[in-house]
């Protein structure tokens, strides 16, 4: 029986196969029914909204969605290890701000509004080539690096198993979302258009970047069922919402901070008090 992280990775990788082969299907469609170009307006339409080289589409979309739930996932494991005194808890929580940042830009594209400042600074070092047409691959770069040498300890310190799978995710997102850009970028600066060729190492640089962050999921929920794992967010849990009741299956067996408080308010009088009092009234 499939654990919850396994069906959540099972499922992950359903759609992601699914929209890859949508998209590549309508590009082989596209190149060799329409040669070339989009046909009637409504195969346009439906080659537009599962174009895995276009924004503001279903695949964008998922993307996005499944950078902000890294996000969150890093975030709570973040937010638990602080809560608990742990270390690292910084490098959990800046890195539910990078996948912040990358969900954001994936629906906006923002790293494609710096290709002009790169292009500038190449050609100031004399460094322009064609496989840096896009000229944002520079910044990613020198991201990775600094990213990877600022969490270098942080994934030495890591369990074995998260750790693997982590390299892993990372190498599968760099990789896609840099290795095929350079080719692409050399392609297009060669012969100023959309070829198969391109057309196809998009269908790769995709599926490496949404791979690359379904493993990253994956890992993160593993981890995040762990024992010690577990029982920090059951704590977090009940601190947040102040008490839990004690047949709760959640249920910690320290007591609530702040103890159990008893309503007296509506204690029963005894009988003998009563009786007493309604003798004197008389």
């Amino acid at each position: 029986m499939l654990r919850f992280p396994q069906k959540v990775t099972f499922i992950l990788c359903m759609v992601i196969c699914s929209l890859l082969l949508i998209g590549f299907l309508s590009q082989m469609l596209k190149f060799y029914i329409f040669d070339g170009h989009e046909g009637p307006w409504w195969i346009e339409r439906l080659i537009r909204l599962v174009d895995l080289d276009r924004e503001n589409n279903l695949p964008t979309w998922y993307s996005s969605t499944a950078l902000f739930a890294s996000s969150v996932l890093a975030g709570l494991i973040g937010w638990t290890k602080q809560h608990e005194g742990e270390s690292y808890a910084k490098h959990w929580l800046t890195l539910a701000g990078i996948f912040l940042l990358l969900s954001a830009d994936e629906a906006a594209s923002i790293h494609e509004k710096t290709s002009v400042i790169a292009e500038k600074l190449l050609e100031r070092a004399g460094l322009m080539s064609d496989y840096f047409y896009y000229g944002w691959v520079v910044f990613g770069i020198g991201a990775v690096m600094i990213v990877g040498s600022v969490y270098l300890k942080f994934l030495i310190d890591l369990p074995k198993e998260t750790r693997l799978w982590f390299l892993f995710a990372g190498f599968l997102f760099a990789g896609g979302a840099i290795g095929p850009e350079l080719l692409e970028g050399k392609i297009f600066a060669v012969e100023n258009k959309v070829n198969v060729t391109f057309a196809l190492l998009v269908v790769v640089e995709e599926g490496m970047e949404m791979f690359g962050v379904m493993v990253f999921i994956y890992a993160a929920l593993s981890f995040m069922s762990h024992e010690n794992m577990r029982r920090s967010l059951l704590r977090l849990h009940h601190d947040a919402v102040g008490w839990l009741e004690p047949d709760h299956p959640s249920f910690l067996s320290s007591p609530p901070p702040f103890g159990r408080q008893e309503n007296t308010s509506n204690h029963s009088v005894p009988r003998s008090e009563t009786a007493a009092s309604q003798h004197e009234k008389m």
